[in-house]
């Protein structure tokens, strides 16, 4: 009987595998790493105060919602807007509406196509409207039409008639509205007025920047109200 002289070995399965192979690698000890976590709802600038409250008082929050009301009471007062619809428990109108209510104030939903963008975007500095959810309306000789998030955050209100000179009317639009707006015309202008400031460089001038660019803090946030 013959015999090889050399028998053939089966290679290894370890052998067989290429270098840094996955199943060659040491399992790392230890749990697993957390999940990263989900950042919730957004928090808002310039939040109602008392809104949950304000909710209550006109029975917008259903007993039967109580559990997840409760949950979204456990988060910082300026998450409570966006957490509530969230949870589906109100639509950014109903908020809206019930907060227009208890000011006395009228709701209103803005059309775009009704603003005029010299108004909207000359009669507030961008970042004062940014900061307190405001947007101009309309303007006459004597009055200023506003729509604010916050209708409670009057002395801001007082500011501006004093900073410009004419009376303010106030309604109620809700927080998307007011910051669509803002955004899309704010940007613009200073799209606008980057090429504009472009052009006068070229020909040696200089332009003053428009109040839409300005800075105007309101006495009430020098107080640090």
């Amino acid at each position: 009987m013959l015999h090889d002289e050399h028998p053939m070995t089966r290679p290894s399965a370890a052998r067989d595998r290429p270098a840094g192979d996955p199943a060659q690698r040491r399992r790392p000890e230890g749990p697993p790493a957390p999940a990263p976590a989900h950042p919730g709802p957004r928090a808002v600038p310039n939040p109602i105060p008392g809104l949950l409250d304000l909710l209550r008082r006109q029975g917008r929050i259903p007993a039967a919602m109580a559990n997840r009301a409760a949950s979204v009471e456990r988060l910082p007062p300026p998450r409570h807007e966006t957490a509530l619809v969230a949870e589906g428990l109100l639509s950014e109108e109903d908020i809206a509406q019930a907060v227009a209510q208890d000011a006395g104030l009228l709701f209103r939903t803005i059309n775009p196509l009704e603003l005029n963008p010299e108004v909207v975007t000359g009669a507030l500095p961008a970042p004062f409207a940014r900061r307190h959810t405001i947007c101009a309306l309309a303007r006459d000789a004597d009055t200023l039409t506003v729509a604010v998030a916050n209708p409670f955050d009057r002395g801001a209100i007082a500011d501006l008639e004093r900073y410009l000179g004419v009376r303010v009317k106030v309604v109620v639009a809700t927080r998307s509205d007011i910051e669509g707006i803002n955004g899309s015309l704010y940007n613009l202008r200073t799209s606008l007025r980057a090429a504009e400031t472009e052009l006068t460089h070229d020909h040696g001038e200089s332009a003053n920047p428009p109040a839409a660019e300005q800075e105007f803090v309101s006495e009430s946030e020098a107080a640090g109200d």
